[in-house]
């Protein structure tokens, strides 16, 4: 069995560029060409190298991307086995679709892949839109193996939010998320906040919006604390948007406190802790290292 290296990008159509030039660099480094892959023997894996990049008409979880290698299965998306496995039984995942004519989506369910780089010796470079028609059933093999925008959203309390857990190296989160932008001035070698915004803007008030965004801190380059403003984030299955009293019902075994400034706060655990924010307007959630204290 012969060695594949897949490298997949999800991100929000409107950051798509940001990533682009990462994308088109994996593609050069493939040589890439306009044939078609080769098939695998059945339950084969072939060697490639591609860039896969997903992008969401209606942004929720923002962008991200994976690294996956078959042959030994590894890579930083979770479960890699199943990919490779997918791959090598629907090598249609890899070959270009016929053209379709787009169709109405539900929200959320505009997704589009932009595959391209080399499998089997040939280039591989296609475009799969879930709205298009006759193109759903690929772009529904690609969802199966990638985490979906409620995975990315969850909050896994005192551990971490969606794919990132406490301890993980900021060399882990570029790779899935790009460079990001620096919250408070110049990162110092010990401390350092970056945010990475999900393409998403969400209203505040009738005249006031702001963008959703994922915020990391790290300490000595590793994740000390990750903050998620999206309302869509999820803790024990429940919606941060939901508001204070239906999780104060939900997680009825977590300490509240009242803050300066009309705060409220939600919160479990000592050193790791997690704590919800309830502001005037929005809510936020914060996984860190370090034990709950008011903003």
């Amino acid at each position: 069995m012969q060695r594949r290296t897949v490298v997949i990008a999800s991100l929000a159509a409107a950051l798509i560029a940001g990533l682009a030039g990462g994308i088109a660099a994996l593609a050069a480094a493939g040589e890439k060409s306009m044939r078609q892959p080769a098939a695998a023997a059945a339950g084969e894996t072939s060697k490639a190298t591609l860039a896969i990049a997903i992008a969401e008409g209606d942004v929720v979880a923002g962008p991200v991307s994976y690294t996956l290698t078959c042959a030994p299965a590894g890579g930083s998306l979770p479960h890699p086995a199943r990919a490779c496995a997918a791959i090598a039984r629907h090598p249609s995942m890899l070959v270009p679709q016929p053209q379709g004519l787009l169709e109405p989506c539900a929200f959320g369910a505009d997704v589009t892949f932009a595959v391209t780089g080399r499998s089997a010796g040939a280039g591989v470079d296609s475009m799969l839109q879930a709205c298009a028609s006759g193109q759903s059933a690929v772009v529904a093999l690609w969802e199966g193996v990638v985490p979906s925008g409620a995975a990315r959203l969850t909050t896994h309390v005192d551990r971490g939010v969606g794919l990132f857990a406490l301890g993980e190296t900021r060399a882990e989160v570029r790779l899935a998320l790009g460079r990001g932008r620096t919250a408070h001035g110049r990162c110092s070698s010990s401390i350092c906040t970056r945010v990475y915004p999900t393409g998403l803007e969400t209203a505040l008030t009738d005249n006031h919006t702001f963008t959703v965004s994922l915020i990391v801190g790290y300490r000595r380059g590793r994740i000390a604390w990750i903050t998620t403003d999206n309302p869509q984030a999820t803790i024990d299955g429940v919606e941060i948007d939901a508001g204070y009293r239906a999780l104060r019902r939900r997680l009825a075994d977590w300490r509240a406190t009242a803050c300066p400034g009309g705060v409220r706060l939600l919160g479990h655990g000592a050193r790791p802790s997690t704590e919800i924010e309830f502001k005037p307007y929005y809510a936020l959630v914060t996984v860190q290292d370090t034990a709950l204290a008011c903003p």
